[in-house]
């Protein structure tokens, strides 16, 4: 039943218009958490979608509260994901540091939030 769902999520685009908005409310983003825990418990988080969440923090002209809301919901999710996932995450703060100083500190900060609640010792 679930893989239905999801694939029905996935042709209707609906992750994709779940991220294109109200990322700047944190009531919203606490929402959009639960909808994306039940799809990590299910296996059902492809790197496509840690890509489309990451971009909407790369974006010029994204605003600070929208960064911060992304990045508190990587690190409360960040504990169900599979080593690749991490994997992929941890480069994708590499590859900011690199090109954006001034995203530095969050970066960081959530690299130290995701180390102080590691539970698999990776």
């Amino acid at each position: 039943a679930m893989r239905g769902a999801f694939e029905w999520l996935e042709s209707n685009l609906i992750l994709r218009r779940m991220l294109a908005q109200h990322l700047h409310q944190k009531q919203y983003v606490d929402q959009l958490q639960r909808a994306l825990t039940h799809l990590l418990a299910y296996r059902c988080l492809q790197e496509v979608h840690l890509e489309l969440i990451w971009s909407q923090t790369q974006k010029p002209d994204t605003h600070e509260a929208v960064k911060q809301n992304i990045f508190n919901m990587l690190a409360d999710l960040a504990w169900r994901f599979s080593n690749e996932q991490l994997d992929s995450l941890f480069g994708r703060f590499e590859r900011s540091i690199a090109r954006s100083k001034a995203d530095t500190p969050m970066i960081l900060q959530l690299a130290k939030r995701l180390a102080q609640s590691d539970r698999k010792g990776v």
